[in-house]
């Protein structure tokens, strides 16, 4: 059974302009490498379950996605708005602060999104890997201390292909998928065989039969690596999910987690 991690920054609120930053360990997560009762692998387990309690939020089985209107977008829009409307100083190095934060949070109660994903700490994790997308594709800047929106780049209609750009070229993955740095690397180098084994497929695949033939065709490691499968888990087909490009089935528990690519998401994909 596949299941999903998420190494958590230490300091949840910690100001940075997008960037998830990590200072553990650039070494692989190979089987066996971490003890279960290591403070990251508990970390990693948390995370898991507060994110199957995602899912459970989620509209997993729309299979009629504007893609407009996916998360990935709605985030996007939605900080976009906020930083437009409210003058947000930066720290020295350019991040933003635990204010920020805190008045994210605070916004996004009173808004579908906080609702959506039921967890704040989670929330927190997807805008920072958004702002860091946002500030790859020229959305967000730094204009003397503060943060900015660059309206000139921003309209309704091409937020969703600049964000994904971002996220598929422009940002380093390290940056943004940190509980292992050296496999994020990896994956972006492999990410479109991943890509194609998903969308050969029509209907729903398990997790991780799709997972463990991306193991054999690149080497990425062993087969059934549960802390790798979490990871692709976690991080690649999560943001494909905020994108509207796949949704996730989930059966009784203890049944293997099932994806499909959505309509729309095969056509987006077929065409990168």
């Amino acid at each position: 059974m596949a299941i999903k991690q998420y190494n958590q920054p230490n300091k949840p609120l910690h100001g940075e302009y997008s960037i998830i930053h990590s200072r553990n360990s650039k070494s692989s997560l190979k089987r066996n490498d971490v003890p279960v009762n290591n403070p990251t692998s508990m970390a990693f387990l948390e995370s898991i379950s507060r994110y199957y309690g995602y899912l459970n939020y989620s509209e997993e089985n729309n299979t009629n996605i504007n893609m407009n209107q996916c998360f990935a977008v709605r985030l996007a829009s939605f900080l976009i708005e906020a930083i437009s409307n409210k003058k947000f100083m930066l720290d020295p190095q350019g991040y933003f602060r635990k204010n920020f934060y805190h008045y994210i949070l605070e916004k996004a109660s009173a808004s579908e999104l906080a609702g959506e994903i039921g967890d704040s700490e989670l929330l927190i994790i997807y805008i920072k890997q958004c702002l860091r997308m946002l500030k790859a594709s020229g959305i967000l800047r730094q204009v003397k201390a503060c943060a900015d929106i660059n309206q000139a780049a921003v309209s309704s209609k091409s937020i969703y292909s600049k964000l994904f750009n971002a996220f598929w070229n422009d940002v380093p993955w390290e940056d943004i998928f940190p509980s292992d740095t050296e496999s994020a690397r990896e994956l972006k180098v492999s990410k479109n065989i991943l890509k194609d084994l998903i969308i050969r497929h029509h209907g729903f695949l398990t997790l991780q039969s799709v997972a463990n033939e991306f193991f054999d065709m690149t080497g990425f490691c062993d087969q059934n690596d549960l802390l790798k499968i979490s990871f692709i888990d976690f991080y690649f087909f999560t943001w494909l999910k905020h994108f509207g490009m796949i949704r996730y089935f989930n059966g009784e528990d203890h049944a293997p987690v099932r994806i499909a690519v959505t309509d729309k998401g095969r056509i987006f994909l077929n065409s990168i």
